[in-house]
């Protein structure tokens, strides 16, 4: 699980950001909820519906308007190589979510065995090919930040989510988090919020209600 989950994730997604534009890398990474909706199906035996598509399918289009800020133009893709490693990313991370939802264990425990084995692959990868450089005091404490907030407590939150709550229904949800950054970036760095946010946001939510959308039968 730490290997694909974590390892292979972060290893062929920053890999994919280093030949990308961060926002073409940032677009294609958001294909990991329309994975899980997929992956869901043969190892959760969750039905396929034309519902969950389409939702996932708005939300996605969502993040595309924002990340572009509505110039769709702005994508590129002119290196495959960086495309088929996000890719890749995604599909792992998918993966490792439903994975981590059929698995009954303690998810506290889970998480942390899940970075400890991912410590040791990193380790041997970085010694075998790199080298650790001199890490100074305030990018200590952003390490720090970054693996118990953005990492180990935020993974092991969507975990519980995924257990507790609809696979598709909590992928789908996933899908407002790059409009939360935006919201980051307003108050912290005193950037405007587009237009295109808006509309972004909208398609988003209409994903969202189209997912828990129910009718008389159901």
């Amino acid at each position: 699980m730490g290997f694909v989950g974590v390892f292979i994730y972060y290893l062929f997604l920053y890999i994919a950001i280093s030949y990308l534009k961060a926002q073409e890398a940032f677009v294609i990474n958001y294909l990991w909820p329309i994975m899980i909706v997929l992956f869901a199906i043969p190892i959760l035996g969750e039905k396929f519906t034309y519902k969950k598509i389409l939702a996932v399918i708005f939300s996605f289009i969502g993040v595309i308007i924002i990340a572009t800020q509505g110039n769709l133009q702005q994508l590129h893709f002119e290196k495959p190589i960086g495309v088929i490693f996000a890719i890749i990313a995604a599909m792992s991370y998918g993966l490792f979510s439903v994975l981590g939802k059929r698995q009954n264990y303690d998810k506290t425990t889970s998480m942390f065995f899940y970075y400890l084995f991912t410590f040791i692959f990193t380790l041997i990868a970085v010694t075998s090919f790199s080298f650790i450089p001199k890490i100074e005091g305030m990018q200590i404490l952003g390490l720090i930040w970054t693996g118990i907030f953005t990492s180990g407590g935020a993974f092991l939150l969507w975990f519980l989510a995924l257990k507790y709550g609809d696979t598709a229904k909590i992928a789908n949800i996933a899908f407002l988090t790059p409009f939360f950054s935006l919201v980051y970036i307003y108050f912290l760095l005193h950037e405007t919020i587009l237009i295109s946010s808006i509309i972004g946001l909208l398609f988003i939510f209409v994903g969202i209600f189209i997912q828990n959308y129910k009718t008389k039968t159901e």
